[in-house]
């Protein structure tokens, strides 16, 4: 008697009809998976893409969607939780952590440095005194940073034109060196090296006129100009960007250990207000705090699903990390309704794999029950009769595997980017919608990332990657076989007797 390989390829070859409706049902149904796996992969592809433009900025914030939720629905909030120092550090010595800052800041006063503005009645800058007509003095908020080289020119999202940043023992020692904008510099006409004098002061009332009546404490700090940075206005701004713009061209940047000194001068004096004991207490926790921004600058953007994965069991519970990666919400909208189509689509697909072919071989091995009755009245063994219908399947499995991942590749992908593209043509802007920039979040401190739906629709790729072609033979070829094995092993199973008598199963 042959061996069962060459009744295989004699079968396959006998039964041209067969053979072509089991290639065609195969094709079809593993095209489905294909389409599916596609979807899948083209999403990962385009979301690593388009967070690849990213900065790689995460900051670390107060939850306040969370704080509002449970206050809405009554829920308890209790103690919200402190971020500490040596949190950041432990944060900060992750493998994906490139460099990180927090930074603490205070408010000094000046009669002589006036800060920048740009033309416009619509602009107010809400941190300026004498724009809102309450004194003579204007006021700079001095934002002491901890990381020497400072993150907002490392990331870029300020470039250093002159000058250099800190020094890692200018930190140590709290010296006092600044960096502040070119804007500021050419609107007080002071040059690089030169040295500019700002008041600490303090007043004990709440609602201060700023008079020297209610002058509690008044120091005098200079500080020395060492580094220059710009920023462009970005085009197309609207007024929150431009009052933005103005924040960070009016930041002066110190070591944080010449910051502490003062906050630790006002916690003394607050006693002597007329705060209440509560507010005292508050007014005390908030200066001994990390302030917002806390900073993590990543290797890369694209290790921040990871990142986040690890560091959100790190922070206390009504804390939480954000990134821009809202810069391309609308695709990502449009991506995760795809996800959700090829995840059905892909379980569906199995399912009707196993329940349509396993029907079909066992249509077919009926007509072939007087074949396996002759093999095992022959004394062929039952597992050398598996074994070749088992290879006839596999080869016309692999065929049709192969082509359908070349069709569901080519469709799907064509698709998918279509039905996008139309997704992201239907969105329309709708203000309301617009996503909250909460305080501490990257967009808060002026990062920003902006991208077109033509931008995104660029970066689209169904480039399927060696591992998902794996997968796919994998999970197609083991579902096609799993649903072709059963029939063949009930038909195998019975007697000679029944299949040469021709007995239905």
């Amino acid at each position: 008697m042959m061996n069962y390989f060459k009744r295989a390829t004699l079968s396959l070859r006998k039964h041209p009809f067969k053979t072509g409706v089991l290639f065609c049902v195969i094709l079809l149904l593993t095209g489905l998976m294909a389409f599916a796996i596609v979807i899948r992969q083209a999403i990962i592809n385009t979301d690593l893409a388009l967070r690849a433009q990213l900065p790689p900025v995460v900051t670390l914030r107060i939850d306040e969607e969370k704080l509002l939720y449970y206050s809405e629905h009554g829920l308890v909030i209790g103690d919200s939780g402190r971020i500490t120092v040596e949190m950041i550090q432990e944060i900060g010595g992750l493998p994906y952590v490139h460099a990180f800052n927090f930074t603490q800041s205070v408010r000094l006063f000046s009669d002589e440095l006036t800060r920048v503005q740009v033309d416009g009645d619509d602009v107010i800058d809400f941190s300026s005194l004498t724009s809102l007509d309450i004194y003579h003095l204007e006021a700079f908020f001095l934002e002491g940073v901890y990381y020497h080289e400072n993150l907002n020119i490392q990331s870029g999202f300020l470039e250093l034109v002159a000058g250099r940043t800190f020094l890692p023992e200018e930190i140590q020692e709290g010296s006092h060196v600044m960096v502040v904008s070119q804007a500021f510099m050419e609107a007080n006409n002071v040059s690089l090296g030169e040295t500019i004098s700002l008041d600490f002061m303090v007043w004990g009332t709440e609602d201060t006129d700023f008079t020297d009546d209610d002058l509690l404490l008044k120091e005098h700090f200079e500080f020395e100009i060492i580094g220059v940075f710009h920023r462009d206005l970005p085009d197309e701004s609207e007024i929150i960007d431009i009052q933005q713009h103005l924040h960070v061209m009016n930041e002066m940047y110190v070591p944080v250990t010449a910051v502490i000194p003062i906050l630790e001068a006002w916690a003394q004096i607050l006693p002597e207000t007329d705060f209440s004991e509560t507010e005292i207490e508050e007014l005390s926790l908030e200066l001994t705090s990390v302030y917002d921004p806390i900073v993590f600058l990543l290797n890369d953007p694209t290790l921040i699903p990871d990142f986040r994965a690890v560091s959100d069991e790190m922070i206390p519970y009504f804390w939480t990390f954000s990134d821009l990666s809202n810069a391309y919400g609308d695709m990502s909208n449009a991506m995760l309704t795809m996800l959700d189509i090829s995840d059905g689509l892909f379980m569906g697909a199995i399912f009707s794999t196993i329940a349509s072919l396993g029907l079909l071989m066992l249509m077919l091995l009926n007509e072939r029950q007087h074949e396996i009755g002759v093999y095992l009245a022959l004394g062929e063994r039952k597992k050398r009769i598996i074994a070749q219908f088992v290879l006839e399947v596999s080869v016309i499995s692999i065929i049709a595997v192969t082509s359908a991942l070349f069709v569901g590749n080519v469709v799907a992908s064509r698709m998918t980017e279509n039905m996008i593209r139309t997704e992201l043509s239907n969105q329309v802007f709708d203000e309301s919608s617009r996503a909250p920039v909460w305080a501490g979040s990257p967009e808060s401190i002026g990062f920003t990332h902006y991208m077109t739906h033509d931008d995104m629709l660029e970066l689209y790729d169904a480039t399927m990657s060696m591992e998902s072609i794996l997968f796919f033979y994998g999970v197609t070829l083991t579902t096609v076989l799993v649903s072709a094995l059963v029939p063949i092993c009930v038909m195998v199973s019975r007697t000679p007797k029944d299949l040469l008598t021709l007995k239905d199963v």
